[in-house]
């Protein structure tokens, strides 16, 4: 992984005190969870995109589901680039 695309943010949550504790946790749960992800780049060579792509992006979607990756498709949206 890139360190060099490392990004710092600065966030300010306004409410009560219970739900500045709330948004805390589930942001801090975030970031975490953001920490495990990976991107991997390659080059497949052009013969194999019809099968790994496959008919609608099923191919691309039954991927992505086999990974532990969401399995609606709005979900999905944008996980793979191409």
């Amino acid at each position: 992984m890139d360190k060099s695309l490392e990004a710092e943010a600065t966030i300010t949550v306004r409410g009560t005190k219970q739900g500045i504790k709330e948004a805390q946790s589930l942001i801090l749960e975030i970031a975490g969870s953001v920490q495990e992800e990976t991107t991997i780049e390659m080059i497949i060579e052009n013969r194999f995109h019809r099968s790994l792509i496959g008919a609608g992006g099923q191919g691309l979607k039954d991927l992505i589901a086999r990974c532990g990756g969401p399995t609606d498709p709005k979900l999905q949206a944008g996980l793979i680039r191409l």
